[in-house]
């Protein structure tokens, strides 16, 4: 990207009372409420994502995260209720957040399964027969072919299979 300001330069007059006055459409939707009501599909929509939310460290407060967005976004869309097309967009959100949450902190991931799969690549390589050093050896490739990611160092050291 290529820097072209240092200070911002202040708002036209035209396009400020523009802004304005989109926000005061807004603010008006919401002025004496409280609360925003949920249409009955977005809620069926919403309930039926969180139910099928997977458990895992990865997903902790997604489905808050979806409450919190599904009124903020309707209010950016001018809309008075959560409907159906708002709730979608939320829990898309939420689906790419648990995407990159899985691809780039793969450390706090599940780690009994984590050690057990270590141990399981282990017995299945034989490495006790071969030795450590073939099977660092084989590790090493998997990495550098990208098949296989390290997470942590020394005893929380973990390997996870790449995200596909």
């Amino acid at each position: 990207m290529e820097r072209r300001f240092s200070i911002p330069r202040k708002i036209p007059e035209h396009d400020l009372s523009r802004i304005k006055h989109e926000l005061n459409e807004i603010l008006d939707l919401f002025r004496d409420r409280v609360e925003m009501p949920v249409d009955p599909a977005a809620d069926a929509l919403y309930h039926e994502w969180y139910c099928n939310l997977e458990s895992a460290v990865h997903t902790k407060r997604l489905d808050t995260y979806a409450l919190r967005l599904m009124p903020l976004l309707a209010a950016n869309d001018g809309k008075a209720s959560v409907d159906f097309e708002t709730v979608l967009k939320a829990t898309i959100l939420c689906d790419w957040q648990l995407q990159v949450r899985k691809l780039h902190d793969p450390i706090d991931a599940d780690n009994a399964v984590a050690k057990m799969e270590e141990w399981e690549l282990k017995r299945a390589t034989g490495y006790k027969r071969d030795g450590l050093h073939i099977f660092n050896m084989a590790l090493k490739n998997l990495m550098e072919a990208g098949e296989v990611c390290q997470a942590g160092k020394g005893k929380s050291k973990r390997f996870y299979p790449m995200p596909q």
